[in-house]
This record gives C-alpha cells, sequence and structure tokens, in this order.
C-alpha cells in the first residue's frame, strides 16, 4: 500500500510533482515521456532488496486475503446471505488493496509502477468501504440501511474513479477524503455495534496510525517501506478479528 507519502519533502521528485522550478531539468526530461498516471514520477526510488521486502509482505497479505474469504464464507454459512456477502466483500477488497500494492512493488517500468499506484491508492477507497460493509448490513438504524450502504458504496466509487479514471494527484484533498470516509459512518453505527468490535475497529486504527511512522520515513532507513506493509497487515487482522466477533454475536 502506498499513500503517496512516501519520500522526502525536498527531493527531485517532489519538487517536480509539485512543478517546482528547482527540480533537475534531467528529471523533467525524463519524466515527459511517462503517461500522465496521477502519481508524482516515481516518487521515491527504493533499492531492489527493499522492493523485494516490500513485494514480499505484501504478496503474502493478497495470499492471506484470499484465505481469509475462504474462511469467512466458511463460518457464516449458518447466517444471512446479506451478511455473509459483505464478509465476503471486505475480504475481496481487503484482496485488491494488497494484490495491487505487490505489482506495484514487483515492476520496475517507471511507467507501470505508477499506473500500479494509482490503482493501489484507489483501492484504498473499496477496502474502507468494505470494512464498514458488515457493520452497515448487521447494525445499521432502523431504515438506514440500504441509504448507508449505498452512500459508502458511492464514495468508495467516487473515490476510485478520482485516482484510477481522472488520475487524480495525491494531496490533502484525498487525504482528507481517506478519512471522511474512514470516520463519518462511523457516527450513525457506533451505538448498535458490539464494543469488542469497536475495540478491535480502533485497534487496527492505531496499527495504521503505527505504521505510518515507518510510511513516511521510507526513502530514509532500509526495509522502513515494509515495515510499514506489516502494520497493515496488523490492522487488517484486527479488522479480520473483529467483524468475526461480529458473525459470532449474530442471532
Amino acid at each position: 500500500m502506498d499513500l503517496g507519502t512516501q519520500g522526502a519533502w525536498d527531493s527531485p521528485q517532489m519538487l517536480l510533482a509539485f512543478g517546482s522550478p528547482d527540480a533537475p531539468d534531467s528529471l523533467k526530461e525524463s519524466s515527459s515521456h511517462l503517461p500522465n498516471t496521477g502519481i508524482p514520477d516515481d516518487v521515491v526510488y527504493l533499492s531492489d532488496v527493499d522492493e523485494r521486502a516490500n513485494t514480499l509482505t505484501h504478496g503474502l497479505g493478497t495470499v492471506l486475503s484470499l484465505a481469509a474469504a475462504a474462511w469467512f464464507w466458511e463460518i457464516t454459512q449458518d447466517e444471512t446471505l446479506g451478511l455473509r456477502l459483505s464478509c465476503l466483500v471486505f475480504c475481496l477488497s481487503m484482496f485488491t488493496v494488497y494484490f495491487f500494492s505487490t505489482l506495484s512493488h514487483a515492476v520496475k517500468s517507471p511507467a507501470a509502477r505508477n499506473r500500479l499506484r494509482s490503482w493501489d491508492q484507489g483501492t484504498i477507497y473499496l477496502l474502507i468501504s468494505g470494512t464498514y460493509s458488515p457493520f452497515v448490513w448487521q447494525g445499521s438504524p432502523d431504515g438506514w440501511r440500504n441509504i448507508l450502504m449505498f452512500s459508502i458504496w458511492i464514495a468508495a466509487a467516487a473515490g476510485f474513479y478520482s485516482k484510477v479514471l481522472a488520475k487524480h494527484r495525491v494531496n490533502a484533498v484525498s487525504t482528507w477524503s481517506y478519512l471522511l470516509l474512514g470516520w463519518l459512518p462511523a457516527i450513525p453505527l457506533v451505538q448498535r455495534t458490539p464494543s469488542v468490535c469497536v475495540w478491535g475497529m480502533i485497534a487496527g486504527g492505531v496499527s495504521y496510525t503505527i505504521g505510518v511512522v515507518f510510511l513516511i520515513n521510507s526513502s530514509r532507513f532500509r526495509f522502513s517501506h515494509a515495515i510499514w506493509h506489516l502494520w497493515v497487515m496488523i490492522g487488517s487482522a484486527w479488522h479480520c478479528w473483529a467483524i468475526y466477533r461480529l458473525a459470532q454475536m449474530t442471532d
């Protein structure tokens, strides 16, 4: 997963991305041959060793996401079809994030890497809505289930479109959109969600937050970005546990 914040802010790539006249001419020339992917031209070049670690960590996350999908489908056999499908949607949205993150670190072509990063960042919106889907299905106030489900997925589709199709650059607007989509649906749900599940979701959010410390230092310390990946996987594990407990408590 790459939120577009890795690397020093005064790096040549970041200078180029923000249109600075201080960006090296050689970098400007090389970037002119790349399609506009909406992501600054290869924000940071990590070492091959780092990229192998990044690929392996989220490659493992990709496999575990599919395993989680099969597991949730099995353990929810006696639940409503809506809950089963919402759990499956969560797992598949998690899979898409890990899958495109893995590919973005595995390829070496700058153009392909930047295109895959836009997909990586776009699928984050899908994961946020996918994570909420079981809670919306199970805990929505009377008459609000369809409205909330429709709202979070329209927002996810708009975010995905902005990153993948409209080629929107990562900036403060996209960061706030992640946060808004991540927190606003919680307002009508928190009172109707078992406290143990709420704490599991909070633990997942804290894991992501700790990981950001390593994300923003990706270009400064060896394996820092891979450590960020591991914290993302820990956050996903907490969210899987919270949704598992939600399914357990279903009447």
